[in-house]
C-alpha cells in the first residue's frame, strides 16, 4: 500500500494502517529528545576493542565499561581521526562524511512503540536501529559494535568465500582475536539462545529516492532480514520539515513474532543508530554509541545515559 506526503511515498504494511494514523496524533513538542552523533567506525572490529594493543580502553570494556563512559563527546573527532589515520588498523577508504547529527525521540501510544529520528531533509539510505531489552549484556556496552567482527565480510580478517554477515560471539563454538568463523553452534542450540532473547533486533527505514519502506530482522549466527513484501509489524513514516525529515519507525511493544524483542516498564533497553549512506558501501555506515533507556509505569519513555 503506497501513500503520498510531504514529498514522499510512504509503503506500510496493511495490518499496520491503524499504527500509522496514530502517528499524527502524537504530540511529539512534549517528547524528551536525546541529541545523538553518528560517527565512522571503519574496521573498529569487536575483537581488535578488546585487545589493548589496539585499542587503550580494551581493559575498561571487558570489566564492562561501556563505550561513552570514555568516548561521550568525542564521536565527531573519533570519527575523523579513524578515516584519516592511514597507520590504523581502523583504516577504510571512504567517500562519507565523517559524522552525522541526529535527533532522537521516543514514545509509546496505544501499546505500540514510535522511535523517531530527525535527520538532514537531503538524508537517503538505510537507517537501521539495533535494538536489546537488557537480554544480551554486551549490547548496552558497545550498542552495534558486539555484532561487528574481524572476520565478516570488508573486514581486516574476513577470508576468501567465507562471507560473514554481522553474528554474535555466543553463536560460535570457538572465538578467536580474528572472529569466530564457521564454528556454529548446532540448530538446538541456537534455538535455546533465541527464546533466551540472545539476540539483537533491527528494525529500520529504507529512504532513497523519494520512498521510504519498513525494514526488521534479526542478529544471531548471522543478518536474517525480514521479507517486507509480506506483512511485518512495523511502519514507517516520514515528513519533510524546514531542513529536517523526521523518520518515525512504529512497532507493537510486544509483538510475539520471532526476532522481535519485548518492551516492557522498568527494563533497561538500549537501541544503537545506524545510517548507511545511498551508494556507499557497508563499511561507511555512521554509528552511535548504546543509548539506554527505559518506559516508566505509565509507558513514558526516561532515556538512562
Amino acid at each position: 500500500m503506497t501513500f503520498k506526503g510531504s514529498g514522499l511515498k510512504f509503503l506500510i504494511p496493511v495490518v499496520w494502517l491503524f499504527y500509522s494514523c496514530l502517528l499524527n496524533a502524537l504530540d511529539w513538542s512534549s517528547v524528551p529528545v536525546k541529541e545523538v552523533t553518528l560517527f565512522y567506525p571503519g574496521k573498529a572490529s569487536w575483537e581488535k576493542i578488546l585487545m589493548s594493543e589496539f585499542h587503550g580502553g580494551a581493559k575498561g570494556v571487558r570489566s564492562k565499561a561501556t563505550c561513552q563512559s570514555c568516548h561521550r563527546g568525542d564521536e565527531s573527532q573519533l570519527g575523523e581521526n579513524i578515516a584519516n589515520d592511514n597507520e590504523s588498523v581502523f583504516y577504510s577508504p571512504s567517500n562519507t562524511d565523517f559524522q552525522l547529527k541526529v535527533s532522537l525521540r521516543i514514545a509509546v501510544e496505544n501499546e505500540a512503540i514510535h522511535f523517531r529520528v530527525d535527520l538532514p531533509a537531503s538524508a537517503e539510505g538505510r537507517l537501521s536501529l539495533m535494538l536489546d531489552n537488557d537480554a544480551y549484556m554486551h549490547s548496552a556496552l558497545s550498542g552495534c559494535w558486539s555484532s561487528c567482527h574481524d572476520d565478516a565480510r570488508g573486514m581486516d580478517s574476513a577470508q576468501q568465500g567465507q562471507e560473514l554477515t554481522k553474528y554474535l560471539s555466543l553463536s560460535r563454538t570457538t572465538n578467536t582475536r580474528t572472529g569466530g568463523g564457521d564454528s556454529y553452534k548446532n540448530a538446538d542450540e541456537l534455538a535455546a539462545l533465541m527464546k533466551e532473547g540472545q539476540y539483537l533486533e533491527i528494525i529500520g527505514a529504507d529512504i532513497s529516492a523519494g520512498e521510504i519502506e519498513p525494514l526488521h530482522g534479526y542478529v544471531l549466527e548471522k543478518r536474517h532480514m525480514s521479507d517486507v513484501a509480506s506483512p511485518v509489524a512495523v511502519s514507517v513514516a516520514a515528513e519533510n520539515q524546514d531542513n529536517t525529515s523526521a523518520v518515525v519507525i512504529s512497532r507493537p511493544l510486544s509483538p510475539r513474532q520471532l526476532g522481535f524483542k519485548e518492551i516492557s516498564s522498568e527494563v533497561a533497553n538500549s537501541l544503537g543508530i545506524a545510517f548507511l549512506p545511498a551508494g556507499e558501501a557497508g563499511r561507511s555506515h555512521l554509528v552511535s554509541f548504546s543509548i539506554g533507556f527505559e518506559l516508566d509505569q505509565t509507558n513514558n519513555v526516561v532515556f538512562l545515559d
